[in-house]
């Protein structure tokens, strides 16, 4: 089987490349984002004191849970949205009761906003409170935004906190070899998101990337690859399982 580089931020990537290496497969991380601080702790500070007071919080990812955590939103009693199970599991592993929680259906086709809106929206109705935890890019992007407008069009109120910086890591002078190496060796590239590739096209311009294979978690992440001129791209969920399902259909 073909070596997976894993380019989730650490320590999610680690954590991948574990899960991936226990199934035998061979798997190098070579994060393209890294995460920073909220750019303003203030505003930060005073979302995670009035978070207990919302019907309830979107997180978009684990880092979103991570750069949030706080006691005074753990031990409330407002629901929790999560896209995916690796974000419910960030919040368990914070002290959130799985009751809280709200997640796409194990079984859904894909997990993402759709398929978490499919969950939740029986909660929405006007005067709803929501929270949402999102991250910020350089170009002062916080991301996709479909489910908030889907509860502000239901009369719902949304609220949208900053807890963490998205920014391209800076690799080292080895990292950047093996990275080279990959794209000649014919490693599968996992991609999770959109920004992530965009770094990854950044760091190798002019580069003909029609002989580099991309197993991409969304759609969304396949078209871009396709706009950026990928060979090969596979779009699985973003789960282990069907990661290594992808695999398999390329070996």
């Amino acid at each position: 089987m073909k070596t997976v580089i894993v380019t989730r931020p650490a320590p999610e990537s680690d954590a991948w490349v574990d899960r991936l290496q226990a199934q035998g497969v061979n798997a190098l991380a070579l994060p393209l984002l890294t995460m920073g601080s909220a750019p303003d702790a203030a505003l930060l500070e005073s979302f995670q004191a009035a978070a207990a007071g919302y019907d309830a919080c979107l997180f978009v990812s684990p880092q979103a849970v991570r750069f949030f955590s706080d006691p005074r939103w753990t031990q409330a009693t407002g629901r929790c949205w999560a896209p995916g199970p690796g974000t419910a599991q960030a919040l368990m592993a914070q002290g959130v009761e799985a009751r809280r929680i709200d997640q796409p259906d194990p079984h859904a086709p894909q997990f993402d906003s759709e398929a978490l809106w499919a969950v939740v929206a029986s909660q929405v109705r006007s005067g709803h409170r929501l929270l949402a935890v999102r991250g910020l890019s350089p170009d002062g992007h916080t991301g996709r935004d479909w489910l908030q407008k889907q509860c502000e069009a239901r009369g719902g109120q949304v609220d949208t906190c900053v807890a963490y910086r998205r920014l391209p890591s800076v690799w080292t002078i080895d990292q950047m070899q093996q990275a080279r190496q990959a794209l000649v060796d014919g490693s599968v590239w996992l991609l999770s998101s959109s920004e992530a590739l965009s770094h990854l096209v950044a760091r190798f311009p002019g580069y003909d990337w029609s002989q580099v294979c991309a197993l991409v978690t969304h759609p969304q992440i396949a078209l871009s690859a396709r706009n950026m001129g990928f060979g090969e791209i596979i779009t699985t969920r973003p789960a282990i399982t069907d990661v290594l399902a992808g695999l398999h259909a390329l070996t």
